[in-house]
């Protein structure tokens, strides 16, 4: 799946995508109605900036890796959205336009820094919204009537939202690597009781079994996520991370012990009657 992270502009993901439909990068800056040199610059820059190669072969076919396939049909697939966005908001007035640009979303305290970089590379694309943000692990009425979205690591039974399996990541152990030289990797659950585990709330325990939970009496628990990662980036102890955290904190070292920790399930229930336009897309993001 292709993890969409980094800031590219839209015209340049349409670039890649025109290439590929025409075949060539003479025809595609003909339809561009540019040089073919800024058509290969913009792929090389677009490569540089994922670090990933997008393109196989050059020559007729244009046959691309599977990183280029991903963001392909990712790049249509928000193309289409935001077709759709285009073609609802022509028939609304000026004071609905107005509103449906913000968008009220819910999501999870813990591990949340993945749905904000997400949240974030939609912002890019979408310069003209408005994104108001709620951290919240429970749900209560307000929250209920208040957002468009609600991210949820559980299958929320609400008439009020339509509810969809999201995305899944995989769970492991983190610490620093100073943490890990000085007191090594624990390889079986018991080994955990010589350890710190930092957590953020008792939410942490749903990615864990009873095995490993016993074994975690010394324990320090940090007021956010942010003083969570701060804290194993200092020493302090080791914590439960998504494997695909590693690639934002470059000192944490990802582990994993006898026994596999639960990976960690997102879902996203839409709200049925707000129904905000911008929905559908922001939740793309958040799958791919």
């Amino acid at each position: 799946m292709f993890f969409f992270n980094k800031k590219i502009s839209f015209e340049k993901l349409q670039i890649f995508n025109i290439l590929f439909d025409s075949q060539s990068f003479s025809a595609a800056a003909k339809i561009l109605n540019t040089h073919q040199s800024v058509v290969s610059r913009t792929i090389k820059e677009i490569e540089k900036t994922l670090n990933k190669k997008l393109i196989l072969q050059t020559n007729k076919p244009i046959i691309l890796t599977q990183d280029g396939k991903n963001l392909y049909n990712f790049t249509k697939k928000i193309e289409k959205e935001a077709e759709k966005i285009k073609d609802t908001l022509i028939f609304e007035d000026e004071l609905k336009i107005q509103e449906k640009k913000i968008l009220f979303i819910t999501i999870p305290t813990n591990f949340s820094f993945i749905l904000l970089k997400k949240i974030k590379s939609f912002l890019n694309i979408f310069p003209e919204v408005s994104i108001d943000i709620s951290l919240s692990n429970t749900l209560n009425q307000e929250i209920l009537n208040l957002n468009d979205l609600i991210i949820t690591s559980f299958e929320m039974q609400d008439n009020m939202f339509e509810t969809q399996f999201l995305t899944e990541y995989e769970m492991c152990f983190g610490a620093s690597k100073e943490y890990i030289k000085k007191f090594g990797f624990p390889k079986f659950p018991e080994s955990l009781k010589h350890h710190k585990f930092i957590y953020t709330s008792n939410h942490y325990y749903d990615f864990i079994n009873q095995n490993i939970a016993k074994n975690l009496s010394n324990r320090f628990q940090t007021e956010n996520e942010f003083s969570t990662y701060q804290a194993i980036e200092k020493g302090i102890g080791l914590s439960i991370i998504p494997k695909i955290s590693s690639t934002y904190f470059k000192n944490i070292i990802k582990f994993d012990i006898s026994e596999k920790v639960n990976n960690l399930k997102f879902f996203v229930n839409e709200s049925k009657v707000k129904k905000n336009v911008y929905s559908n897309t922001l939740i793309e993001f958040f799958k791919n």
